[in-house]
């Protein structure tokens, strides 16, 4: 099992979607309190543990996001992903990733940036 998802959950709790929860887990699964449940279980790719506040706040962020540049979108969330990377002590793993995402912050900060929102 993933580290990230041993964090005290029952196993009925856990599936592909909720692994990370709640740092890098997918989005809310709309199954998961209704009757009958949702129906894909383990292999659902949407979080089971999350609630109804992460998703209005994820919108939330998602809109205000798309009205960034790209050089913008970068400088916000590659201090937040280099955080929550050392938190869940896989910073060494990410180090890469993080490393490539600052370069195109600063390629596109540096003027290169037209401002283009992100399509949805």
């Amino acid at each position: 099992r993933p580290l990230l998802l041993n964090r005290g959950f029952k196993d009925s709790e856990r599936n592909i979607g909720s692994i990370g929860h709640p740092e890098l887990c997918g989005r809310q699964c709309n199954f998961v309190s209704r009757d009958p449940a949702c129906v894909e279980g383990a292999a659902c790719r949407r979080c089971h543990l999350c609630g109804k506040e992460k998703q209005t706040t994820d919108k939330q962020i998602r809109r205000m996001l798309a009205r960034m540049a790209l050089g913008s979108r970068l400088a916000v969330c590659v201090p937040v992903l280099r955080q929550r990377a050392r938190l869940a002590n896989f910073e060494e793993q990410a180090a890469p990733l993080l490393a490539l995402l600052e370069c195109e912050a600063q390629t596109w900060s540096a003027g290169v940036d037209a401002g283009v929102p992100y399509e949805e």
